[in-house]
């Protein structure tokens, strides 16, 4: 009757960044497979800092210092995992630029691209979010969409990242397209029906 090897995982980590590294951490979607095998628990622990700089970074965090081990215990393995994310880095500037038919629109460019840029999420002095700078994206698009635009895309989308001053530089560049517009409607074809 063999006993079942554990594979425990030592997080040392900021509260507040928790629940995104358990929720997201392959060795921590693993560590309860009855399958695991040590060999597969070993590489786990060593891919974890990889994984954890990809997440930290999606929170403004791009310099951590990170530091993993295995140790065998009486009942199995043991990772453990220290994480220091550093200072999180906040937003330097924002630049948004429109070309196309849209910023080609003297009557309404002005106001409503003003407007798209109120809504941006991410202003100067914020913690750079993954989340906000792929939402920003979207409502830009969504905005040209709904305003008669609907072959908008985004043409530039850069996050520059300066680590040693713990900033991000935005630029996003998008181009309108031309506009389309509905004409009149016109029905033909109804005098060839039989009246009923």
């Amino acid at each position: 009757n063999a006993v079942a090897v554990a594979f425990e995982v030592d997080l040392v980590v900021p509260t507040a960044l928790r629940p995104l590294l358990e929720s997201h951490l392959q060795i921590m979607q693993e560590r309860q497979d009855p399958r695991l095998s040590e060999a597969r628990f070993r590489f786990l622990a060593r891919s974890a800092p990889d994984e954890i700089r990809e997440l930290l970074a999606t929170e403004g965090y791009f310099t951590p210092r990170i530091e993993q081990s295995v140790s065998a215990i009486d009942t199995g393995w043991r990772a453990r995992v220290t994480v220091e994310p550093g200072e999180a880095s906040r937003i330097a500037s924002v630049k948004l630029e429109f070309q196309g038919a849209f910023a080609e629109d003297a009557g309404t460019y002005g106001e409503r691209s003003a407007t798209m840029r109120r809504a941006w999420p991410l202003r100067s002095g914020m913690v750079f979010q993954d989340a906000l700078w792929a939402d920003g994206k979207a409502k830009l698009i969504r905005e040209l969409h709904s305003k008669s635009y609907p072959a908008a895309r985004i043409v530039e989308s850069l996050a520059e990242v300066d680590p040693d001053q713990h900033s991000v530089s935005l630029h996003v560049v998008t181009d309108s397209g031309p506009a389309f517009r509905f004409g009149g409607l016109e029905i033909t074809g109804i005098q060839a029906l039989p009246e009923q």
